[in-house]
């Protein structure tokens, strides 16, 4: 409070001075020397406002209070009568609810709106309660036909309620709460999925319908939940495909519903427009199995062609999603066509998938759009649909012979057909003798180093090939001779060289070629916690090199993320009771960095000063507290509320995120029995109410300072 004075005054005086300066100026004769107006120092930023320290806290005491009355009704109902239980509830419904009037004339609306949400949490409570509690009779209901009317009579008096109470939120969480009854009365009748279908789209263009007539935040809640409804129903009717005949005209009213809020929200859903048409029209084609993906991939193309009849703004993005269940045809069939491919390389040693015929039909489609719109791309696609037709590896040469011819007649497809060229040959070369995978490999991987270092052209894509056949190359020759888990670090070895090759061809594609094999070399050391603790130091240590680089500093996050993981997994692995004792000293010195970087100018965020050393102890204490037994629950909660406390007094961003987060997140694992132990036999949810009830308290507290302060600034800048 005193601080808070003090800046108060503090305000006052600057504005003062600024006063004086202004009206010195303006009577100011042209001789006359003005004095200077001097600023007071600038603080330290801060990266959260007072408003949203207010909203946190609210947020965090209402969602306390929720926990306890959750566990209060699960836990604890049994020990009183049934008045008492209806008493209880129906008195703090009413004082919850009730209290909206008198705290907004008391300028305290943020809290009122908390109190509220947790009063509609108390009002569904009750009836649950009643059902569980066979009040009148109720138990004898069916569940899910009473869970259709409750929600109905809620949302009914919510949206009375919502009208009446001088707030804003109701209204919104209203337009919520009406997608409730619709559902469980269709869980209720057991209907199909076609059915639920319809009920979802129809939902969904009813929160269109709102979304136009409103505003504010209601106009955003019906447009979540309308999107929210429409992908329910997209599913549903999906869902369609494997279990019922009534798939293609729930997919086409899925798709009409993507194509209306295209139009009035975001021409993007016209995506969702296009993916549907072309799957509900390649539905109705009676085709024989095998041939489903030729329907689709034909079905697309005339959905393609149909989307010049669409408004202008819709046509790009229609186009798009039949673009995309085009390419679902392709990777359909892209098994069946590496087993062709494959087959002449592992000559009967390997189980391939079988082919399906109609490969050739949807490759042949692909490459006929491509020489129509982007003849480029066209080579690989033709060259793959001729290559899964030939009658015999050899007959390669005079594939690749051809598409050579091709690149030196037509400039515009010069590289990508070259390159098509040479990976056929290649692909012969290596089908005719027979030999072992890891030779394979080695082949791609100098075929892809000598493009990279000759054709400058080609630098980038040969970079991200020559780095995945250097990484197929050491797990197919580390696993023939040794565990999968020791064969990982030939594949993190392969990562950190091509790191370096990403780095000289300055190739993000190729950078990105490096990541995916460092996640697949860990991926093999899953299962051994000591390898997977060196395997993630490796790779941190592979991101803090790339971070050397001036345009990747932020691989410095990634490189500290992976080496604290390394280090909690080796605890993990040593089987460590007590983290705190190896993390609280790291902690306390990044913590001294975090302090020493905001004192310089720029300071940093919050997050980059403090979060890590809060996550270094806070996230192994959570875990720990989580398995084992003791107070530690206790004070790792007081711990974070402390935390929380400071970043709001401060006005910090990490501290009272991942304070209250970890609060939140102890709170609701150990609600009743650790708590119990440790506060003399009283119930879980006293004192989970109780720092639900001081959280709510700081929160109502700083609001009603904020409305003090915009009084005060009002008052000052009335001056003359």
């Amino acid at each position: 409070m005193a601080q808070e004075l003090r800046w108060v005054d503090a305000e006052i005086l600057r504005l003062t001075r600024r006063r004086g300066w202004l009206l010195a100026r303006l009577h100011a004769e042209p001789t006359r020397e003005v004095p200077v107006y001097e600023p007071l120092p600038v603080r330290a930023a801060r990266d959260v406002s007072r408003f949203g320290v207010r909203n946190a806290l609210l947020a965090l005491g209402g969602a306390l209070l929720g926990i306890a009355a959750l566990a209060f009704t699960a836990i604890s109902w049994g020990s009183l009568g049934m008045g008492a239980r209806a008493l209880i509830l129906v008195s703090l419904t009413a004082m919850l609810l009730g209290g909206a009037w008198p705290l907004v004339r008391r300028g305290l609306p943020a809290t009122a709106e908390t109190l509220a949400i947790v009063g509609l949490m108390l009002g569904a409570l009750q009836f649950y309660a009643a059902h569980a509690g066979d009040l009148f009779g109720l138990k004898t209901l069916d569940g899910a036909w009473y869970a259709a009317a409750a929600s109905t009579i809620l949302a009914a008096a919510w949206t009375a309620y919502a009208h009446l109470a001088p707030l804003r939120l109701p209204k919104p969480m209203a337009v919520a709460l009406w997608h409730a009854p619709p559902l469980l009365l269709v869980i209720a009748l057991d209907v199909p999925p076609m059915l639920l279908a319809l009920v979802a789209l129809a939902a969904s263009v009813a929160d269109l319908g709102v979304r136009e007539i409103s505003t504010g935040a209601v106009r955003g809640v019906a447009t979540f939940t309308g999107l929210g409804s429409g992908a329910v129903g997209l599913i549903a009717a999906l869902s369609l495909l494997v279990t019922g005949p009534w798939a293609p005209p729930s997919l086409l009213l899925a798709g009409g519903a993507a194509l209306l809020w295209g139009w009035r929200l975001d021409r993007i859903l016209g995506i969702v427009c296009g993916l549907t048409w072309s799957i509900a029209l390649a539905a109705t084609l009676p085709l024989p199995n095998g041939w489903t993906a030729a329907g689709l991939a034909g079905a697309a193309l005339t959905i393609l062609a149909g989307t010049r009849l669409l408004p202008q703004h819709l046509r790009g993005t229609t186009a798009t999603g039949a673009g995309a269940a085009f390419a679902a045809a392709i990777i359909w069939v892209l098994p069946g066509t590496a087993s062709k491919l494959l087959a002449p390389l592992t000559y009967g040693t390997a189980d391939l998938p079988e082919a399906l015929p109609a490969a050739p039909i949807v490759l042949g489609l692909a490459a006929g759009a491509l020489l129509l719109t982007r003849r480029v791309l066209a080579p690989p696609v033709v060259a793959l649909a001729v290559v899964i037709e030939l009658p015999h590896p050899s007959a390669g040469v005079l594939l690749a012979i051809a598409l050579a011819t091709w690149a030196a007649a037509d400039r515009t497809v010069l590289r990508s057909a070259a390159a098509t060229a040479v990976t056929v040959a290649c692909w012969t070369a290596l089908a005719v003798p027979s030999g072992q995978t890891p030779f394979v490999f080695g082949a791609m991987t100098a075929a892809g180093a000598v493009y990279c270092a000759i054709v400058r052209e080609l630098r980038s894509p040969a970079a991200t090939f020559t780095i995945l056949s250097l990484a197929g190359f050491a797990a197919t020759l580390g696993t023939a001779s040794a565990p999968i888990h020791l064969a990982a670090f030939g594949v993190l070895a392969a990562a950190a060289l091509g790191a370096g090759i990403a780095t000289w061809a300055r190739s993000v594609p190729a950078e990105i070629a490096t990541g995916a094999v460092a996640v697949a070399g860990l991926v093999m050391t899953v299962g051994h916690p000591t390898t997977l603790s060196l395997g993630l130091a490796f790779t941190g240590g592979i991101a803090l090199a790339t971070a050397l680089r001036s345009d990747r500093r932020q691989a410095g996050w990634a490189g500290a993320a992976l080496l604290t993981a390394a280090w909690w997994v080796l605890l993990a692995a040593a089987d460590v009771r007590a983290p705190e004792i190896y993390t609280a000293p790291i902690s306390l010195m990044l913590l001294t960095v975090g302090l020493i970087r905001r004192s310089q100018r720029p300071s940093p965020s919050s997050w980059t000063a403090y979060a890590p050393a809060l996550a270094v102890t806070l996230l192994p204490s959570m875990a720990a507290s989580w398995t084992g037994d003791g107070p530690r629950p206790l004070l790792l909660a007081g711990g974070a509320l402390l935390i929380t406390l400071v970043g709001a007094r401060l006005r910090l961003q990490a501290p009272l995120l991942l304070g209250g987060g970890v609060l939140l997140l102890v709170a609701g694992h150990a609600l009743a029995p650790l708590v119990v132990e440790f506060l003399t036999g009283l119930p879980g949810w006293v004192p989970v109410a109780a720092v639900g009830l001081l959280v709510l308290g700081l929160g109502a507290t700083y609001e009603q300072r904020l409305r003090d302060l915009r009084r005060l600034r009002t008052a000052v800048t009335t001056l003359d």
